[in-house]
Formats: structure tokens, sequence, C-alpha cells
């Protein structure tokens, strides 16, 4: 591990090992504060990259057998998927049932429509607001796929750049 002249870690990579090796206990002095902005945006780009890795296997839960097939909706019936893995999910959570059924439905929605918001996710450019905010804003054009992913892409262009309220505006704009 790199360290400066008074011992400490120097570097965002060693801070976060730092960081997770003292409990995220107070630093020690000799750190500089670009360098703890660094590590706060390093752990942003890593949470974006586990919500990403969690909406992922929402989606998957949901299209799992036991939760989207059964006699009385038939087998493939995606609403019943996300209601049933949203059932579990809010419990395993503590989620209300509704706020589980719309994280389920939105991670669906990631997956199956709009790939390219959720590698934005995964790769850490954007976080979990701003993908929902996308699929949200989006969602006027479901039944457009083509027209909708040409509205996600030109929204990516400048998503990590823009506040969410910026985003949300930028969005009403192109789906209108």
């Amino acid at each position: 591990m790199a360290a400066s002249a008074a011992g400490q870690p120097a570097g965002v990579v060693e801070v976060a090992a730092h960081l997770q090796r003292t409990g995220y206990g107070p630093l020690r002095a000799g750190l500089t504060e670009h360098t703890l902005v660094d590590v706060i945006a390093g752990w942003a780009r890593q949470t974006a990259h586990g919500e990403a890795a969690q909406i992922r296997a929402m989606a998957e839960l949901a299209g799992r057998a036991m939760f989207a097939g059964c006699a009385e909706h038939g087998h493939g019936d995606s609403a019943h998927g996300v209601r049933g893995a949203a059932s579990v999910i809010s419990a395993e959570l503590r989620l209300s049932p509704s706020a589980a059924v719309q994280r389920v439905a939105v991670a669906c929605e990631l997956v199956d429509s709009l790939p390219a918001t959720l590698a934005a996710l995964a790769a850490g450019r954007i976080d979990g607001y701003r993908a929902r905010v996308i699929a949200e804003q989006t969602r006027p054009l479901a039944q457009t796929p083509q027209l909708r992913r040409q509205v996600e892409a030109t929204l990516l262009t400048r998503a990590s750049r823009q506040t969410a309220t910026q985003l949300r505006a930028a969005a009403g704009r192109a789906v209108a």
C-alpha cells in the first residue's frame, strides 16, 4: 500500500481500504480533502454498481417460474411475477408491499427495456435515482421500443453531469 510521508494511505483505493480496516472510524491527519472527495465519489460508484446487481437479481427473481407462472394467471405473466417477487422482497428488505412492487417493476423495466441505463448504473456513471427517472420519464414510449432506446441514449449522454431535476426536465422534453 502506498503511503504518504506521515504514513497515511496516499491513494483513493488505499483510503477506502483504510476506512474498511478501521471500521469507517475517523481518519488520521494527513489525508487531503481532495482524496476524501475522491473516496466519496468512489463509494457512490460502488453503490451504483451494487444497485445494478440488485436490480438484475430482482428481475431474475420476478421471471422465475415460481413467481411468474401459475394456473390462475398462466405462465409468463410478468405482472404476476412482479407481484410474487415483490412479496418476498418486501418482507426481506422491510419495504411496504407497494414500494417493493415498484422496485421490482422498475428492475424488470431496466433489464428488459433500458439496458443502456442499467449498464450506466452498473458502471457508476449514474446513480439509481437517475436510472429510475429515465425509466419513469420514458415509460410513455414503452409501446415504441426503438424510440424509447433513442431517447434513452440521448438522455444518457448528459445524465452524469445533470442534477436529477435537470435530467427529469430533459427527459420530459425528449419524450414530448
